[in-house]
């Protein structure tokens, strides 16, 4: 499966689903690189975790905010 929106319909809910139509529509970006990722999931069960994984916030930890100049950041 390579359409993003029809993978999910795969979601059971609909704020998850709604969530993530919302995403895509405000990252085309981010739709792009999940079809191509889609492609290599091997069944159903697979892409129902890689869409909720998106759903997930990011840790505040792998968020890197850079400030300064280019010479401050080594």
């Amino acid at each position: 499966m390579s359409n993003v929106y029809e993978a999910i319909k795969l979601l059971d809910s609909i704020e998850e689903r709604t969530a993530l139509r919302t995403f895509f529509i405000n990252n085309p970006e981010k739709k792009a690189e999940t079809e191509l990722i889609l492609s290599t999931c091997n069944d159903n069960e697979e892409v129902v975790a890689l869409l909720k994984s998106l759903l997930k916030p990011v840790p505040a930890a792998t968020v890197k905010v850079l400030t300064g100049s280019p010479d401050e950041l080594y």
